[in-house]
């Protein structure tokens, strides 16, 4: 063998030891280059999992403050939801969809005010108000606050649905403790939400009602236990057997000696006839409550108005000492003679004298104070009448006034008898003797035309704007001492001369307005008397069809108020008509508009003849219940009495107690009013002393209320029960609930009340308040 082959292959041996270094080096290389690929994305985990943290904390903080935004939108949604409620006319004068046109816009405007002034407040210390996110000692979490966008309000033309408020450049700046930042930057858009109001309906709101007492309301005597009632109240004529009320009216509300009673809330408070105040009683109407009546008579007594009080006739304080009157809201005395015989039911006014168709105040009683200086709007339509008896109605100019005035309208001796005739011995009154024998007693009254009269600044009867052919109207009072007295009254031709003779009588004569005054503290007498009114300058509203006297019991000084409308424009007597109707509706159905009074409504079975909602002499028991499908339902109960569920509540009591030979009052006591939500009957109801009920009561006779009593509606639960099953043997297997007995009862809902509004599958409706609040531009630095 050759030695150079042998020494070649040694050589081969020493290459393979290398070759297997290199290998392991490359293995080790490899090791590490994974290990350190390792460690490196385990530290990106690390990182970006505290870079999330990072920025979720950031985001966590804007959230807050979009959902504190959220409870901003809320309560501005809220509060201009109720005041277009509150404030919104649903007198139903337009059509249904132009109405609900109105509450969206005037909604969609006190929404965006509202929400508005809210976030110009909370602009600079969102942290503050929003934030409730805490970080640790060595982190820091900054708000940068946003500007506000529109710079200014929109103005009410300018606000659409689409129109937003906008805080621009939100930013949240986080940083961890080791220096790790996130900023989130955003602007956060507050939208208007899409409301829903109830759809006018043709029916009135009986869910909120708490009473109808279709024969009036008594309520009895007591010093110290008050009455309340909380919900809509309808109250008919009381009967003329029942005393302690004047029998020349007719009275819907009496309140007995020394009772009070306060209605604390209510949409509307109804009275076909007057409210009659014994001495020593007490009624209110809070702010809020819209009061219908007739009128208000009172004696010795204490009233105070503070809503919304619409009456077609007076308001007097017939007798006694130390009434007091408070006025405030808006008082609206809208009958006169021309709106109520231009108004839609004008047929039932023919017998009506002017007087019962004249809203004023007059005050015959002594140290009465009439406090009007809250009044925001006031409307006086009619005048004061010197009515003797029911014959006699002498015209006087003024609205407000006292009876103490009427001297004014005396006619002076001097143009009394034929111009031949020697007046020196003639007075005015006279005895009726006296009358025959100067012939002042016939049908025409001699008078002297162009004799000047010196209270009258020497102005002439020719002058003062009387009429023509009986300037002289004469008045005949019995009295016992003398006999027959015979007053001798100027009779003008219209108001406007009225008004204008007694604004000069008083104003222009110093003398004159001298006597008077003191006159008048005869019935203003001591420091808390007097008439008080504003200026008419600063009233929204202020119409008056006669002058106003005021008068300060302390000062002793009296001022005349100008009429601001003697002659009526066709817009104010418009509103008078409107008013005239309304009252006639909510006095058939308790509806608003006359036009939802329906001329045939049917049973559903057509087993009873139809009805006519508006006749007029319709009652709103009739045209809410079905007074004979109810008698057949419960006759042979025993005292023609059901209720059911038995024991459980809420429950109903159904009654025919005002029927011929079942004619007995339904007492409700305390263990009636723990269950019973809803009761019906058709005769009297008497509430027991310190009762509380919720609930709806309704009467064919009248409800006397006693002492202690609080009635307040409860919609919710009297809608549960007005729907719930009838399910006992006295049901003889029909399918029948509480509504079957009401007219169109199938159309009564929990949405038919304002406070109810149900979506399309008849659940309440609900707003999701995210959905006005979103982001935009949203970015991550």
């Amino acid at each position: 063998m050759d030695k150079r082959v042998t020494e070649k292959k040694e050589y081969n041996k020493g290459f393979s030891l290398f070759t297997v270094i290199v290998s392991i080096a490359f293995v080790g290389i490899l090791g590490m280059l994974v290990l350190y690929m390792a460690i490196a994305n385990f530290h990106m985990k690390i990182t970006d999992l505290k870079g999330k943290d990072s920025f979720y904390t950031a985001e966590r903080a804007i959230e807050e403050i979009r959902v504190g935004l959220q409870e901003e939108v809320g309560d501005a949604m809220s509060e201009a939801y109720i005041e277009v409620l509150e404030t919104y006319d649903q007198s139903g004068k337009s059509q249904d969809e132009v109405q609900d046109e109105l509450r969206q816009k005037a909604f969609r405007q006190s929404f965006y005010d509202k929400l508005y002034d809210k976030i110009q407040e909370k602009v600079g210390h969102l942290k503050a108000d929003y934030v409730d996110l805490t970080v640790g000692d060595n982190e820091s979490l900054e708000i940068v606050e946003p500007t506000l966008s529109p710079a200014v309000k929109l103005n009410k033309d300018e606000v659409k649905k689409s129109s937003k408020v906008t805080l621009k450049d939100l930013k949240a700046v986080y940083v961890d403790e080791k220096g790790r930042a996130s900023i989130i930057k955003t602007d956060i858009q507050m939208g208007i939400p899409s409301v829903k109001f109830a759809t006018p309906s043709s029916l009135p709101d009986l869910m909120g009602m708490v009473v109808v007492a279709n024969s009036g309301i008594i309520c009895e005597s007591d010093p110290i236990k008050d009455i309340k009632l909380t919900g809509n109240i309808y109250a008919g004529l009381l009967d003329d057997s029942d005393e302690g009320f004047p029998k020349d009216k007719k009275t819907s509300l009496l309140l007995k000696n020394n009772i009070n009673l306060s209605i604390i809330s209510a949409d509307k408070f109804v009275c076909e006839g007057d409210i009659n105040l014994a001495a020593g009683s007490s009624f209110t109407s809070n702010a809020g409550v819209e009061l219908w009546a007739k009128g208000l008579t009172m004696t010795s007594s204490t009233a105070s108005l503070l809503g919304d009080t619409y009456f077609a006739d007076d308001l007097t304080v017939a007798s006694g000492n130390g009434s007091s009157i408070t006025i405030a809201g808006n008082y609206y005395g809208y009958g006169s003679v021309e709106s109520a015989k231009k108004s839609h039911y004008k047929d039932q006014y023919e017998n009506y004298s002017d007087k019962d168709l004249s809203s004023a105040i007059v005050i015959n009683g002594k140290a009465t104070k009439l406090d009007m200086s809250g009044v925001q709007k006031l409307m006086l339509a009619g005048k004061n009448y010197i009515s003797p008896n029911e014959t006699s109605n002498i015209m006087t100019g003024e609205s407000v006034t006292v009876k103490g005035t009427q001297l004014a309208y005396l006619a002076p001796t001097e143009i009394l008898g034929a111009d031949s005739a020697d007046t020196s011995g003639y007075t005015n009154p006279m005895t009726y003797e006296e009358a025959v024998a100067k012939g002042l007693a016939g049908n025409a009254i001699p008078v002297k035309w162009d004799t000047p009269v010196e209270v009258w600044n020497g102005k002439t009867l020719r002058d003062i704007g009387v009429d023509s052919e009986n300037p002289i109207k004469q008045v005949f009072y019995p009295d016992n001492a003398s006999g027959t007295v015979v007053y001798y009254y100027l009779n003008f031709t219209d108001e406007t001369n009225a008004a204008k003779f007694m604004r000069e009588y008083y104003q222009e004569n110093p003398d004159i307005k001298k006597q008077m005054d003191k006159y008048l503290a005869f019935y203003f007498n001591g420091e808390n008397s007097g008439i008080y009114v504003k200026d008419s300058e600063t009233y929204l509203l202020y119409v008056t069809n006669g002058n106003i006297l005021s008068y300060s019991g302390e000062d002793e000084e009296g001022k005349m108020y100008s009429a601001t409308h003697p002659k009526l424009t066709n817009k104010l007597i418009q509103d008078q008509v409107d008013y005239q109707d309304e009252w006639f509706a909510l006095n058939r159905k308790m509806v608003s508009n006359y036009n939802d009074l329906e001329t045939s409504v049917s049973d559903s079975d057509n087993t009873i003849p139809p009805h006519n909602e508006a006749d007029p002499s319709s009652t709103v028991f009739d045209n809410l219940v079905n007074e004979e499908k109810l008698k057949a339902f419960v006759q042979n109960e025993t005292g023609q009495k059901y209720q059911y569920p038995k024991g459980d509540s809420p429950s109903v009591i159904m009654c025919n107690n005002g029927s011929q030979g079942t004619n007995t009052t339904l007492e409700i006591t305390s263990k009636e009013a723990e269950s019973v939500r809803l009761v019906v009957c058709t005769g009297d109801v008497e509430i027991a002393k310190d009762v509380q009920f919720r609930g709806i009561i309704m009467a064919k006779g009248k409800i006397i209320m006693n002492p202690g009593v609080q009635l307040e509606a409860a919609p919710l639960e009297a809608a549960k029960v007005f729907q719930s099953q009838i399910e006992d043997e006295n049901s003889n297997g029909q399918t029948l609930k509480a509504q079957d007995f009401f007219w169109h009862g199938n159309e009564y809902v929990l949405g038919n009340t304002t406070n109810d509004i149900q979506n399309k599958d008849g659940e309440l409706a609900t707003y999701d308040l995210a959905d006005c609040v979103t982001y935009s531009n949203w970015k991550k630095e």
